[in-house]
């Protein structure tokens, strides 16, 4: 079992107490900082998120304008496809004012994972094992186990933690419940 050990104050020295009381306070200074970066920071998202309400709302109306123009135009062309197309010669036709045009999506499978696990289960009992693909990959967790086997695979390489130094200045929340009236 590791011991952990208590952290304990420096031993007093006359001439370090000058350095202490400077960083003590380059240290608050960096907790006020942090914190005044972090009230600018609500405030443009406070400005950023009035801005995108205001627009949304603007284009709410336009959204709902090209909606129903893209559904005449849609309409139209569906129902005057052979003659636009020539019989589906072209995928597209021309207008004046631009173009439509009609293009096939590839192929694609969605699936349910607790569907397809099961249907695994049973493909792999029966003779379905050409629809299952087995992907192998490192166990990087079981290699960090043992380091000294992990260093003579050639292409592995264990990096090691790197020590980071962290100022984490003295904070508190503000207490909840309600705000007292002012008197």
């Amino acid at each position: 079992m590791v011991q952990k050990t208590a952290l304990t104050n420096p031993v007093y020295h006359p001439r370090a107490e000058a350095e202490f009381e400077t960083i003590n306070a380059a240290i608050d200074r960096v907790g006020y900082l942090r914190r005044e970066i972090d009230r600018t920071e609500g405030m443009m998202n406070d400005a950023i998120a009035a801005v995108k309400q205001s627009h949304e709302a603007a284009a709410a109306p336009l959204k709902k304008a090209l909606e129903r123009l893209e559904g005449l135009v849609e309409r139209y062309c569906t129902k005057h496809r052979n003659v636009l197309t020539e019989n589906h010669r072209y995928k597209f036709a021309e207008f004046p004012a631009g173009a439509v045009s009609w293009r096939s999506r590839p192929p694609s499978i969605q699936a349910d994972e607790e569907s397809v696990l099961k249907y695994l289960k049973r493909c792999r009992k029966k003779a379905f094992k050409r629809f299952i693909r087995t992907a192998e990959s490192i166990d990087k967790q079981a290699l960090l186990k043992v380091p000294h086997v992990a260093a003579l695979i050639k292409g592995v390489t264990i990096i090691k933690g790197e020590e980071v130094f962290v100022i984490k200045p003295v904070e508190s929340d503000l207490a909840p419940g309600k705000p007292e009236a002012a008197a």
